[in-house]
């Protein structure tokens, strides 16, 4: 079940976050909140973008801290999707066979 806070950050997301990274083809995942700390992804081209950091800073951070009082900090989280990982270890695999 989702709290007010994650709901309240869900609905900045869609509505003022989303938005400015969709015009630079890029997009924000909600992972959770805790403890006054929203843990983020990027997705698309924010994605590993030289400037994830000043748009973390300066637009997702700034955003949800001007209208959550809640929101102490925001932390970007790279995560390797599983699709990925299973490629990797597949890859992994088939090397060790080969040596």
């Amino acid at each position: 079940m989702h709290s007010n806070v994650e709901m309240k950050i869900e609905k900045i997301m869609n509505e003022n976050i989303r938005p400015q990274l969709k015009e630079h083809f890029g997009d924000v995942r909600f992972i959770n909140y805790k403890n006054g700390i929203v843990r983020i992804s990027f997705e698309g081209a924010c994605k590993g973008c030289p400037s994830a950091n000043t748009t973390l800073e300066n637009v997702v951070k700034k955003t949800l801290a001007s209208e959550i009082a809640d929101v102490c900090d925001v932390i970007a989280v790279n995560e390797v999707s599983d699709e990925l990982m299973n490629m990797a270890k597949q890859i992994l695999g088939k090397s060790k066979r080969s040596i």
